[in-house]
């Protein structure tokens, strides 16, 4: 199965992350995208994002023992980014989510209709990614970010990172962009959506259960 995330993180990863020895940086304030890589070389960590967001922002300065997870929140301080750890060793950087509150407070959504919608929703794009034979989940990594239309469409689909396959990589995003949903998101659902393709050696299963 497809792991669904909303700008959160499993309990499992995100207390490997925060478990992690004390490390020694020494990053001075620079380009956040040259800080990231360099974070990354610090600490073995997988750091995914989209050049996008990144963008021309600067890092703050981390210098001292810190555990990964205090570094990296240094590093990011004043940035508007937020860093979401979806496995042990890797850890995505994104802007926090819009929330979108109804119009009317008494239309709110109980929380039970966002698991129902998230649930209908990691059933299509299942469906859709097990239609093609290289885009089946089992032995790759892709964690991509998109928004939902007011008619249920998928839109601004992003591929944080490279599967390891351009090929894959352009048909991971085409298989996101063509697909529409049964119904519109909550209204007050937190966008962008975040979905989290594992390999097997993460131990989570992802074989496709669905037809195809």
């Amino acid at each position: 199965m497809l792991a669904l995330m909303v700008a959160s993180t499993t309990s499992a990863a995100a207390q490997t992350f925060a478990s992690r020895d004390t490390l020694r940086f020494d990053l001075q304030p620079q380009p956040l995208a040259a800080a990231l890589n360099a974070y990354s070389a610090t600490t073995g960590l997988e750091i995914l994002y989209d050049s996008a967001v990144v963008g021309q922002r600067r890092s703050s300065a981390v210098q001292g023992g810190f555990s990964p997870a205090e570094g990296l929140r240094k590093l990011l301080a004043g940035t508007g980014l937020t860093a979401v750890a979806i496995a042990k060793d890797a850890v995505t950087i994104q802007e926090p989510p819009v929330a979108r509150p109804p119009v009317d407070p008494d239309l709110l959504p109980e929380r039970s209709a966002h698991r129902s919608y998230y649930g209908a929703m990691q059933l299509a794009l299942e469906q859709a990614f097990c239609r093609d034979a290289e885009l089946q989940p089992g032995d790759y990594r892709a964690v991509m970010t998109f928004k939902i239309a007011g008619d249920g469409r998928i839109n601004g689909a992003r591929l944080l990172g490279t599967t390891g396959s351009p090929d894959r990589d352009e048909k991971i995003l085409h298989a996101l962009e063509g697909l529409s949903l049964e119904s519109p998101a909550p209204a007050d659902l937190a966008q962008p959506i975040m979905m989290v393709i594992l390999p097997r050696a993460s131990g989570t299963s992802l074989e496709c259960t669905t037809a195809r």
